[in-house]
């Protein structure tokens, strides 16, 4: 594309659209400028409705992913990612309001498995999952009978790619025309596609052997959608860039121990030492789905988007991290980790041990 910054949605709206369904004669020129400023509020109204629905949620199940949510929103609404955008992505079909608007309804269905008040507002997966099938609409996965958090984790995509797109379609119908807001909705439900990246990572490695136990078959009976939009490899790597995080590490280690009643040794494990092979495995996988899918001009753009220089960053600090559970990490004699930073050695036999000892020294690594 040419140097006027054109972003992708305006071209594919001049240009008829991938589908050819409409053709440039619909949107005069002289209302272009108009229509784009109606789509950006049709996104960000979305977006920001979404936000405010999940902040406003003061149930305990609403409160759990809130600073995740809130983190990845405010990440890419940021000046650094804002800049990134306006200057280079959008002429190489990287929408910024896209990406927010894939986030927020991802994290919408995510979080009606575990409050009542979200299912009210947004439905379950498995509404949402059995309606995709009805139509002939699912992209992956299948049916369940009953949906733990187990069937949700694994479904939640389509669930979520649903929610999108019926809700971007209806809201976009009054101010952009029924097939422009379906063009629009299918945007953002398709950037919501992949999601995850569980063909690699934890999904790869836990989930689908954890679903094959259950249902039968081979873990790969179980497989997921690869994003085919650009802007599914954006929403994919500010998903799991703070997976490298510490603080994500103490959440791991905490739900392990809460949620999952695991031993702290194993919860330890779990969260921070698989969780860092996982982070690499996920990483490659969305490299490699990326090279692939993405254009050769577009695939380069991709790798210095903020977000990915970010995860790559985080990447190099996890060995440093593990460091401080030994080289390799291992447990001690006495069944636990031991915190081994310079002279102390610190037995980390809760979750306040994590917390208190463990966190702090983390911050300390250059």
């Amino acid at each position: 594309m040419g140097p006027d910054r054109t972003s992708d949605a305006e071209t594919v709206v001049a240009s008829g659209g991938p589908d050819g369904e409409e053709s440039s004669s619909e949107i005069a020129p002289a209302g272009l400028e108009a229509f784009m400023a109606a789509r950006r509020r049709l996104l960000r109204e979305f977006t920001e409705d979404t936000r405010r629905r999940l902040e406003a949620d003061q149930t305990l199940g609403g409160q759990l992913p809130r600073p995740t949510s809130g983190r990845q929103l405010d990440l890419a609404a940021s000046e650094p990612y804002t800049h990134w955008f306006q200057e280079t992505g959008e002429r190489f079909g990287f929408d910024q309001l896209v990406t927010l608007a894939a986030i927020a309804g991802s994290d919408a269905i995510r979080l009606s498995q575990f409050s009542e008040t979200a299912r009210a507002h947004f439905g379950t997966t498995e509404e949402r999952v059995r309606e995709l099938a009805a139509r002939g609409d699912l992209r992956y996965g299948r049916v369940f009978e009953t949906y733990t958090e187990l069937e949700n984790l694994y479904m939640h995509a389509e669930g979520a790619r649903h929610y999108a797109q019926t809700e971007l379609t209806r809201r976009g119908a009054t101010v952009l025309g029924p097939l422009h807001a379906e063009r629009v909705a299918r945007e953002v439900a398709e950037a919501i596609l992949g999601h995850d990246s569980f063909n690699a990572g934890f999904g790869q490695h836990k989930l689908k052997g954890l679903l094959a136990a259950k249902y039968g078959g081979s873990p790969d009976t179980f497989d997921y959608a690869t994003s085919r939009s650009p802007t599914g490899y954006l929403v994919q790597v500010l998903d799991r860039l703070e997976g490298c995080e510490p603080e994500t590490m103490l959440r791991y280690v905490t739900e392990g121990v809460v949620h999952r009643k695991e031993p702290i040794s194993q919860a330890i494990k779990t969260g921070i030492i698989d969780n860092a092979a996982y982070l690499q495995d996920v990483y490659d996988r969305i490299v490699q789905d990326a090279r692939q899918v993405l254009a050769a001009a577009p695939f380069p753009v991709f790798l210095a988007f903020p977000g990915m220089q970010a995860f790559t960053r985080g990447l190099e600090r996890l060995p440093h991290i593990l460091g401080l559970l030994g080289t390799p990490p291992s447990v001690a004699a006495d069944g636990f980790y031991h915190l081994r930073d310079g002279d102390r050695n610190v037995r980390l036999e809760t979750v306040e041990a994590v917390r208190e000892h463990f966190l702090p020294a983390t911050r300390l690594l250059a």
